[in-house]
C-alpha cells in the first residue's frame, strides 16, 4: 500500500491566509495600532497552526486498487452534458405585469 498523501504545503498557505485575514480585519477595525507587533505574529501563528493542521488532519489514501483506478478512471471520461444555448424565454401570457406603472393619485408633491 502507498503512503497517504500529506497536504502540508496547502496548510501553510491557507494558515498564512487565515491570520493576515485575521490580522487585516483588527486592524480595520481598529483594535491594534498599525505599529502593534501582533500583526506579524498572527499570520506566523496562522502559518504553524495551519502546517500543524494539516499534518495532523486524517489523510485520504491513494488509490491503489484495481477497483478503485477504474472507477475513478470511468468517472474522468464520462461525458458533460450539454449546457443549454436558450438565453432568453417569453413570459406567460398571464403571468402578472412586474414592471406596471405605479398609479399616480394626483395629490401634489409638496404634501407630506
Amino acid at each position: 500500500m502507498s503512503k497517504p498523501r500529506r497536504r502540508w504545503f496547502l496548510g501553510i498557505i491557507s494558515g498564512f491566509g487565515f491570520g493576515l485575514g485575521v490580522a487585516v480585519a483588527l486592524l480595520g477595525s481598529g483594535a491594534f495600532p498599525l505599529d502593534s507587533p501582533w500583526l506579524v505574529w498572527l499570520p506566523i501563528g496562522g502559518l504553524v497552526i495551519g502546517l500543524a493542521g494539516s499534518l495532523w488532519a486524517p489523510r485520504a489514501p491513494v488509490a491503489t486498487s484495481a477497483l478503485a483506478r477504474a472507477t475513478m478512471a470511468r468517472a474522468s471520461s464520462a461525458p458533460v452534458p450539454a449546457a443549454s444555448t436558450e438565453v432568453w424565454s417569453e413570459p406567460t401570457p398571464d403571468a402578472p405585469d412586474a414592471a406596471a406603472p405605479i398609479a399616480d393619485d394626483g395629490g401634489d408633491a409638496s404634501r407630506a
